[in-house]
C-alpha cells in the first residue's frame, strides 16, 4: 500500500485570481480605457478609409492585393469583437451618485444602451456574401462605420484627461477634414470611372500621375476652393463639379472654422496676460520710473507666465467644492507644514485651515523676500528654487542656504509684542518660488481654534526664550574663552582671535567685546609701568591711533584678522 502525496502551492495574495478577471471591471476615465478606445479607433480609421477606396479604386482591389486586405479586415473585426464582448460590458457607470463596479451591473446596462446595438450590427458578416462573386468585396463591410460613437468618446475622454485639450481638438478637426476630402476623392475617381476613364479632356484617365493622388489633389483643390480645376465638357460634369464644390466648400468651411476657434482660445489667455504686462510697463513708464525696476517688472511678468501660466495660481483651483480644494492642497502641502516646529502636534483641521491659505509667490534672482529689523508679516515656505539668510556688510555673508520645503518667519505670525521684528534678511539665490501664509490669513484661519491660537503663543514664546537662551549662553562662553586666552597671553604678547562668524547671532557685539579687552590689557600696562594717564580720554581713544597696537579688521569672509603689538 502506497502512501499518496498532495502538493499545494499557495498563491500570493496580490496575484489576481481567475475569478478576479472575470468579474473586473473597467474605469472610464483610466489611461486603461483610453488606451483601448484608441486602438479600436485605428480599426475604424481602416475601415473608414479602405472601404470607400477598395469600391472607388478597383485596380487596388485585384487577386494580388486580397491576402493583405483580408489580414488587415480580420485585425479589425477580431478588435471589434472584443471590444463588443470583453471591454464595453466591463465599463463602469454612475448611478444615483454611486459608481456601479458589479460586472453584472456593467454589463446589464451596457445592454440597454443604443451603442450596443449599433456595437452588434457592425460586426455582422455580411461581407461573407463576397463569396458568392468569388472574391471579397468591400460594400458588404459597409456595417463597420456604425462604429463611428467610439471615435467620438476616445476624442471626449482624452480632450478631458491630457492638459493640451486644445491639440486634441485640433487633431479631431484636421482627421475629419482629410477624411472629408479623402472621400471626394474617392467619388471623383469612381464618376470617372462609371463616365469613361478617358472619356473627354476632363476624364482623369488622360493624366499621366497615380490615380489617387490626382484625385486627392483635384478633391483637394474643390474643397478649398484653389480653382484652376478641370475643365467640365458636358453637363453631367458640369452638375457633378457643383455638387462637389458646394459640399467641399462648405464642410471644409465649417472645419477650417473650427480650427480658427481652437487656436484663438488657445491663445486668448496669453494674450489677455499680455495685455495686463503691457499695460503696467506702460504705466511705470508714465510715471517714469526707473529703467532697471521696469526690467525687473518685465522679467518677472514673462517668469511667471513660463512657471503659472496665469496671474493668480489659486484662481485655477478656487471653482472647486471647498472639501475638494483642501483635499488637493493638504495631499501637497500637509507633510511641509506639518515639519514646522510651531505647528508640530497641532490638530490636522487647523492645519488644513492654514494649507488653504498659502499663496504662491515668485521673487527674482537676488530680491529680498524679507529684510532684518522690518516689522514681519508673514510666513515663507520655499516651493522652488533656493533663498539664502544673509548678513554683515552689504549683505556679503551668507548664513545658510534654505532648500525646498524648509520654511522662515512663523513666529511672526503671533505677532508677540516687541518679537515680530526681522532678525536677520533672506534673499532669493536664483529664481525662486514660495508659498506665503500673512498675517491677516493665520487670524482669520486660527478664529475657529481660539485655544490652539492661545497654545500656539505660549509656544513661540517660549521657543524665543529658549533661542535667547541658547544665544546668552553662547556669547558667554565666548567671552569666558577670550578671558582664559588674554590670561595665557598675558600683557605684551600677541592675540589672534578668528571665530566662526557664521555661528554668533550678533558679530557686532563679539567685536566691542575684543575692543574692551585689548583697552583693558593696556591699561594694566600703565599701571605696571607707574606712569599716570593725563585724562581717561587717552585710555578710551580709538584703538587704532596706538602705535604699539594693530587695530583687528574683518575681511571679506567674515574672518577676525591677527591682533599684533
Amino acid at each position: 500500500m502506497s502512501d499518496s502525496t498532495t502538493w499545494r502551492f499557495r498563491l500570493p495574495s496580490w496575484l489576481p485570481t481567475p475569478a478576479d478577471f472575470v468579474e473586473a471591471t473597467i474605469e472610464p476615465t483610466g489611461l486603461f480605457y483610453i488606451i483601448w478606445l484608441f486602438f479600436v479607433m485605428l480599426a475604424f480609421i481602416y475601415n473608414g478609409v479602405a472601404i470607400p477606396f477598395r469600391e472607388a479604386f478597383d485596380i487596388y482591389d485585384g487577386v494580388e492585393y486580397q491576402n493583405s486586405w483580408l489580414t488587415c479586415d480580420s485585425v479589425a473585426d477580431a478588435i471589434y469583437l472584443a471590444d463588443l464582448i470583453i471591454i464595453k460590458p466591463r465599463v463602469q457607470f454612475i448611478e444615483n451618485g454611486f459608481v456601479m463596479v458589479n460586472f453584472k451591473r456593467c454589463a446589464k446596462h451596457y445592454l440597454r444602451q443604443l451603442n450596443f446595438k449599433l456595437d452588434v450590427a457592425s460586426v455582422i458578416p455580411f461581407d461573407l456574401l463576397g463569396l458568392i462573386h468569388g472574391k471579397p468585396t468591400a460594400r458588404y463591410r459597409i456595417l463597420r462605420f456604425l462604429k463611428f460613437p467610439v471615435m467620438l468618446e476616445f476624442f471626449d475622454r482624452t480632450d478631458l484627461r491630457v492638459s493640451a485639450g486644445f491639440a486634441v481638438r485640433l487633431a479631431k478637426t484636421i482627421i475629419y477634414l482629410i477624411y472629408v476630402i479623402h472621400v471626394e476623392s474617392c467619388g471623383y475617381y469612381a464618376f470617372n470611372r462609371i463616365h469613361g476613364l478617358n472619356a473627354s479632356d476632363w476624364s482623369i484617365g488622360n493624366q499621366n500621375n497615380n490615380p489617387y493622388i490626382y484625385s486627392f489633389y483635384v478633391a483637394t483643390k474643390m474643397a478649398t476652393s484653389i480653382g484652376n480645376l478641370p475643365h467640365a465638357t458636358n453637363p453631367l460634369e458640369f452638375v457633378f463639379m457643383t455638387v462637389y464644390w458646394l459640399t467641399g466648400v462648405y464642410i471644409s468651411a465649417i472645419l477650417i472654422g473650427q480650427v480658427i476657434d481652437i487656436l484663438d482660445s488657445k491663445s486668448a489667455e496669453k494674450e489677455a496676460y499680455k495685455k495686463l504686462m503691457n499695460a503696467t510697463l506702460t504705466y511705470l513708464k508714465r510715471i517714469r520710473a526707473p529703467e532697471r525696476d521696469i526690467d525687473m517688472v518685465r522679467t518677472w511678468f514673462n517668469h511667471n507666465w513660463s512657471q503659472q501660466k496665469t496671474l493668480d495660481e489659486n484662481m485655477l483651483i478656487d471653482a472647486l467644492p471647498l472639501k475638494l480644494k483642501k483635499d488637493v492642497l493638504v495631499d501637497v502641502h500637509y507633510k511641509t507644514l506639518s515639519k514646522v516646529s510651531l505647528f508640530k502636534n497641532c490638530e490636522k483641521t487647523m492645519i488644513f485651515d492654514l494649507i488653504c491659505k498659502l499663496k504662491p509667490v515668485l521673487f527674482l534672482p537676488g530680491a529680498l523676500i524679507c529684510e532684518k529689523g522690518e516689522v514681519g508679516m508673514e510666513m515663507y515656505i520655499v516651493k522652488q528654487g533656493f533663498v539664502e539668510v544673509v548678513g554683515g556688510p552689504d549683505n556679503s555673508i551668507v548664513y545658510v542656504t534654505l532648500k525646498e520645503g524648509s520654511v522662515f518667519g512663523e513666529i511672526s505670525l503671533l505677532a508677540l509684542k516687541g518679537k515680530n521684528i526681522r532678525t536677520a534678511t533672506v534673499r532669493s539665490k536664483g529664481y525662486s518660488t514660495l508659498f506665503r501664509l500673512t498675517k491677516s490669513d493665520f487670524e482669520e484661519a486660527m478664529k475657529n481654534y481660539p485655544t490652539a491660537y492661545n497654545h500656539l503663543k505660549r509656544k513661540a514664546q517660549k521657543m524665543l526664550t529658549k533661542d535667547k537662551r541658547k544665544a546668552d549662553e553662547k556669547a558667554k562662553a565666548i567671552e569666558v574663552k577670550e578671558v582664559k586666552e588674554m590670561e595665557e597671553i598675558g600683557p605684551n604678547g600677541s592675540l589672534e582671535i578668528i571665530p566662526d562668524y557664521r555661528k554668533l547671532s550678533k558679530m557686532s557685539m563679539v567685536v566691542d567685546q575684543i575692543m574692551e579687552r585689548i583697552k583693558s590689557c593696556r591699561l594694566q600696562n600703565v599701571e605696571k609701568s607707574g606712569v599716570e594717564p593725563d585724562d581717561e580720554a587717552t585710555l578710551n581713544e580709538d584703538v587704532s591711533s596706538l602705535p604699539e597696537e594693530s587695530v583687528s579688521s574683518i575681511d571679506s569672509e567674515g574672518n577676525l584678522q591677527e591682533l599684533s603689538d
